[in-house]
C-alpha cells in the first residue's frame, strides 16, 4: 500500500524487518476522513483506516480488516507507554540535529555495510519514480548494530517493546488470515521475523528553510517492503495513504499517543494480496 509523508517536523518508527521501496508520486489532493456526532471517523466512499482499541475483544478482527482493505490501521489504544516514545523524540531529535550541524562528528556514525548509522539529508532515500531526495536524516539502528555514546538506552529499550507489540500483531494478522493463504504458510509469522534485521529508525524531518530543492517532500510517495510497520504517531500530521481504487489520497488519522501499523511488501506477497 502505497503512502506519503507531506508535513511532519520530527518522528520516530519501528519496521518488522527492514528498508522501503518506493511507488511513483502523486500530486492529487487529499482527503480527510469525516466524523458523525460521536467522534467516530465515517466511511462515506469505500475506504476508511480503522482505528483500533488494542484492549477490545474485537481488536485482531479490526486491525486485520482495516489491513486487509487499506494496508493501514492505528492503535488508539496499545501497551507502548508514550512517555517513553516521547522521550525517545526528544533526545533523538536534539542528537539528530547535533549531528546535521556537525559533520565532523557525524562521520563516526556515518551508515555503514550493514545499512546501520546515521543517513545525513545528503544521503536521504530518493523515492521510485521521484527525482528529488526526501527532505529528512535518520539513524537506523539494529539490535547488533552500531549505538550512539551520546544518547541513553532509551530508544534500546523503546526497540524490544516496539518488537514484542509487532510480533503479538503478526499473530493476530495470521489468525485472521484466509485459512487456504495460512496453509501455504511454511511456519508461523511470529518466526518468521530476523530479529537481527529488525530496524528501529529514528527519523527527523526539519523545518524547510528554502535551501530544499524544488517540489522535494518530506517523505515521497512508496510501499514498505517489510512485513508491518509500527509508527508512533508523529508530532504534527502528514502521513497520508493511496487509494489505488477510488484514485484518492487520504489522511491516516492521527490520534492522540497512537501508534500507526502499515503492511509492507513481504506480506503482501506472503499472502497472494490478502494484506
Amino acid at each position: 500500500k502505497k503512502a506519503r509523508t507531506e508535513a511532519k517536523p520530527a518522528s520516530s518508527g519501528a519496521t518488522m524487518s527492514g528498508s522501503l521501496r518506493s511507488k511513483p508520486n502523486d500530486k492529487k489532493p487529499v482527503k480527510i476522513f469525516g466524523k458523525d456526532k460521536d467522534g467516530n471517523l465515517v466511511d462515506d466512499d469505500g475506504f476508511l483506516v480503522q482505528c483500533v482499541d488494542y484492549y477490545a475483544k474485537t481488536a485482531a478482527a479490526d486491525l486485520s480488516k482495516s489491513l486487509k482493505e487499506t494496508g493501514f490501521a492505528v492503535l488508539k489504544t496499545h501497551p507502548i507507554d508514550f512517555k517513553e516514545v516521547h522521550a525517545v523524540y526528544e533526545e533523538w531529535r536534539q542528537f539528530l540535529k547535533m549531528l546535521d550541524a556537525k559533520p565532523d562528528v557525524a562521520q563516526k556514525y556515518l551508515k555503514g555495510p550493514d545499512f546501520d548509522g546515521y543517513f545525513p539529508r545528503a544521503q536521504a532515500e530518493t523515492a521510485k519514480g521521484n527525482d528529488k531526495r526526501d527532505v529528512k536524516h535518520y539513524y537506523h539502528m539494529y539490535r547488533k548494530g552500531r549505538y550512539p555514546t551520546e544518547v541513553t538506552e532509551k530508544a534500546k529499550e523503546l526497540w524490544t517493546k516496539m518488537t514484542d507489540l509487532g510480533v503479538t500483531l503478526l499473530t493476530w494478522i495470521e489468525k485472521h488470515m484466509d485459512p487456504e493463504v495460512r496453509k501455504t504458510l511454511k511456519k508461523p509469522l511470529n518466526e518468521m521475523i530476523g530479529l537481527d534485521w529488525t530496524l528501529l529508525r529514528i527519523l527527523h524531518y526539519p523545518a524547510y528553510d528554502g535551501t530544499e530543492e524544488v517540489g522535494a517532500v518530506r517523505a515521497a510517495a512508496h510501499e514498505d517492503i517489510n512485513f508491518i510497520t509500527i509508527l508512533p504517531v508523529g508530532s504534527s500530521r502528514g502521513l497520508q495513504v493511496w487509494s489505488g481504487k477510488n484514485e484518492q489520497w487520504y489522511e491516516v488519522p492521527q490520534e492522540a499517543e497512537s501508534i500507526v501499523v502499515n503492511i509492507g511488501d513481504m506480506l503482501q506477497e506472503l499472502t497472494g494480496g490478502e494484506y
